[in-house]
């Protein structure tokens, strides 16, 4: 137990440490991406209701942004919340490896790598959706495999993280497959085919609705627009096939998507494979050779002993591995049928899992590695 109180001040000064020099170099960030939330929360204010449909799939955000407004602490007060909510998602973090894989020092390695990931926590200090979206993606999985020993007590932080997802990046819609496939999963496994079936028909509505609801409202959920101007990064013309695509009118719909791909099966691959390099490959051509040196320093390796991780635990924590791996299909999926982000921001969510399975990786090979030199 003291060995354990020992290793979280470790990591709480090592958090200390990031969080100050991400503060001290950005300060905090309102401009960009943050000024049209800000502006939204204070229409809400003025108006108690939203500019647009779509906003709802930001409103959690907006809503903190409004409240700290009203109590004359905006910029400063959703700081410290975000903060606050990724501290206690790095201990959530620690925990939750620490269950998955029964090796402290994985969770140990693991808790300091996404701490020292820059580009990750970077955003507490961006009064973007990002820094609470990412923290409350941890908190939610931390509440789904920590129930299993806790029980009822996890039920309403379960509950709670899964509504503030659905509801703090339009992204959040890609945990309703996730977890109505996991149902499917676990009812299976119990010969429970009613309840599959349910999950399967609940989860599926639920999300078509949702998505079709969202690309209906136009503006940033216009996922035709990438297509029509085939960019690989959305809003940037970086890359193009040069190609007379068929784009069906008024296509800004699941069906429209389907017809398109349908339609454009060899631009559709092409770009899709464009965007499955430039998520996954992180680099980018205007950033400097170092930034992009330092990216694939830290996160190349990670991919290569995350695989070592996934074949391992799959033997003995089959569910996590589950979990994690749709997670990767459909935060890839999105970015296929989209655009990715020019800041890598939408790999941010993902990130926390590449992290844990190669951090156990990594043991898993250096305690072979070890046994290996202790024969000879």
């Amino acid at each position: 137990m003291l060995a354990n109180r020992k290793h979280y001040f470790v990591l709480l000064i090592l958090w200390l440490v990031v969080e100050a020099g991400l503060f001290i170099h950005n300060g905090i960030v309102t401009n960009g991406e943050a000024i049209p939330y800000i502006a939204e929360a204070n229409y809400f204010i003025a108006n108690a209701a939203f500019t647009s449909a779509k906003s709802i799939f930001y409103s959690v955000y907006i809503l903190l942004l409004a409240l700290f407004k009203k109590t004359g602490f905006q910029s400063t007060g959703i700081y410290v919340l975000q903060v606050a909510l990724n501290l206690y998602a790095m201990y959530c973090f620690f925990k939750l490896t620490h269950f998955v894989t029964k090796s402290f020092n994985a969770a140990l390695l693991a808790t300091i790598l996404l701490i020292t990931c820059i580009p990750w926590q970077d955003w507490t200090t961006y009064l973007y959706t990002e820094s609470v979206f990412c923290s409350m993606v941890i908190i939610f999985s931390y509440s789904i495999f920590y129930s299993k020993n806790n029980g009822k007590k996890n039920i309403f932080l379960m509950v709670l993280s899964f509504l503030v997802l659905l509801f703090s990046r339009p992204t959040g819609l890609l945990f309703i497959p996730v977890v109505g496939l996991m149902l499917i999963y676990y009812y299976n496994k119990k010969k429970n085919f009613y309840g599959a079936s349910l999950s399967l028909l609940t989860a599926g509505v639920f999300f078509l609705i949702l998505v079709n609801y969202a690309m209906r409202s136009g503006g940033e959920f216009d996922f035709m627009k990438p297509f029509r101007d085939e960019n690989i990064l959305c809003y940037l013309a970086t890359q193009t096939t040069s190609s007379n695509a068929t784009i069906p009118p008024d296509g800004n719909s699941l069906q429209g998507l389907l017809h398109y791909v349908l339609n454009n099966p060899a631009t559709f691959t092409k770009l899709a494979v464009l965007k499955f390099q430039s998520y996954w490959g992180l680099t980018r051509s205007y950033y400097s050779s170092t930034h992009n040196a330092l990216l694939i320093c830290f996160f190349y390796p990670l991919y290569f002993f995350a695989a070592f991780g996934v074949i391992k635990l799959w033997q003995t924590t089959t569910v996590f591995v589950l979990y994690s791996l749709l997670i990767f299909f459909f935060f890839t999926l999105s970015v296929l049928v989209t655009c990715d982000d020019w800041s890598n921001r939408f790999i941010m969510p993902v990130l926390p899992f590449v992290i844990l399975l190669g951090a156990y990786g990594i043991s898993v090979v250096v305690k072979k590695l070890k046994a290996v030199s202790l024969k000879k």
